[in-house]
């Protein structure tokens, strides 16, 4: 907040008009938000090589649009998935030709380059994929990602390896942690201190029908 007050100080409008006869920008936002970055992240720059996995999205624009077109068109699509399809998931997007990508912060060379991809200036295009699977049996891969590796195959049902994770047991890990997340978060936006928490999920596998998963969660805590 102090250093936000300090650059802020000579900074008296939101838009400067006059600027549109000078051929500068109208807005001064962009370059106080992107001076900020290059101030805040200068001393800790080359520690992110060393840091845990940071990734940043990125939305590509539709290739049937021009920049400004799909801006407007980012931002009518949003407003109709927030408040007339009210779908938790917005898919509205992807179906205008906008899709996402993810790019780590450790293939920024330099902090100019970091800049540019937090405010989604200039793209990056990694010429390497952290997570990748190895030429295995098509009912085994292995997933690498920079923190672990993941031994994986099908379910028993489908011929694979018992001793491995599969798909859908890692799916039904996802939802029960899921599902423990947004009850952590309802305990403590209501003064609720949790001290032990664990969960038992399970989903039946069935080839022809679809199955359920089910979560019983038992805590521990006080008001």
């Amino acid at each position: 907040m102090d250093y936000y007050a300090h650059v802020l100080r000579d900074n008296t409008k939101n838009a400067y008009w006059g600027n549109l006869l000078r051929g500068q920008s109208v807005f001064p936002h962009y370059r106080i938000y992107r001076q900020a970055l290059l101030d805040i992240f200068a001393e800790r720059f080359a520690a992110l090589q060393t840091a845990p996995e940071i990734r940043i999205g990125l939305s590509h624009l539709p290739r049937w649009l021009g920049a400004r077109s799909a801006v407007a068109a980012g931002i009518v699509a949003y407003n109709i998935e927030k408040y007339v399809r009210k779908k938790l998931y917005p898919t509205l997007g992807q179906t205008l030709g906008f899709h996402p990508e993810f790019v780590r912060t450790q293939e920024c060379a330099r902090i100019e380059d970091l800049a540019d991809l937090i405010l989604n200036r200039r793209p990056l295009h990694p010429s390497r994929r952290s997570c990748d699977a190895t030429a295995v049996p098509s009912s085994m891969a292995a997933w690498s990602t920079t923190c672990q590796s993941i031994e994986a195959s099908s379910d028993p049902a489908f011929h694979g390896d018992a001793a491995r994770h599969n798909p859908e047991e890692l799916f039904v890990a996802s939802l029960s942690s899921c599902h423990m997340l947004w009850y952590l978060h309802l305990c403590a936006t209501n003064g609720i201190v949790v001290t032990g928490i664990s969960t038992t999920p399970s989903a039946p596998c069935r080839k022809k029908r679809r199955a359920m998963a089910t979560s019983s969660m038992c805590c521990y805590g006080r008001a």
